[in-house]
């Protein structure tokens, strides 16, 4: 484990080890795992396998911000108000871009941003509130992934008044 720091408590019989914030307490074969100032509460006894555990029902199954999610289709532009740029989402630290479409509040779209619209979106200091045009252009390029892969993306037309 990393940054795991040991201290031997012979007067007990026991070893702990902190990691993460945590520690972990060994008194012979029982683990007890030391939560704050919450005190010790005991590990279980020997491994659970996957199977033994109880599925946990997700809360937000039902969970609709009313945004419509634009998949970007060729040649089809969508254009709308900022209302929010939320960034560094996900795997790829993609941003998720929020519209007011045509301006209209009411009507609020979103679409995952990629590499090229977020490197406009900043370089023209665009933010909520700015009106932003993107579309999928049928031009494409390529690039070579970490594994040595010949990857082709589509290129995007990002703009906004005054081309700022």
């Amino acid at each position: 484990m990393e940054d795991m720091r040991s201290t031997s408590l012979s007067s007990r019989g026991s070893t702990e080890l902190q990691s993460s914030g945590f520690y972990f307490h060994y008194v012979s074969s029982e683990v007890y795992v030391r939560t704050g100032h919450f005190g010790y509460c005991m590990a279980t006894e020997k491994p659970v396998s996957f199977d033994d555990l109880e599925p946990i029902e997700d809360s937000n199954d039902d969970y609709d911000d009313g945004e419509e999610l634009i998949r970007f289709e060729v040649g089809e532009p969508v254009l709308g108000v900022i209302v929010e740029i939320e960034r560094d989402l996900g795997p790829n630290s993609n941003s998720m871009v929020h519209l007011a479409r045509d301006g209209q509040l009411d009507d609020r779209i979103k679409f995952w941003s990629n590499g090229q619209i977020d490197r406009k979106i900043r370089d023209a200091g665009l933010g909520n509130g700015d009106w932003l045009g993107v579309c999928k252009l049928s031009e494409t390029d390529t690039f070579e992934n970490d594994d040595g892969e010949e990857v082709e993306y589509h290129l995007f037309d990002v703009r906004a008044p005054g081309g700022n």
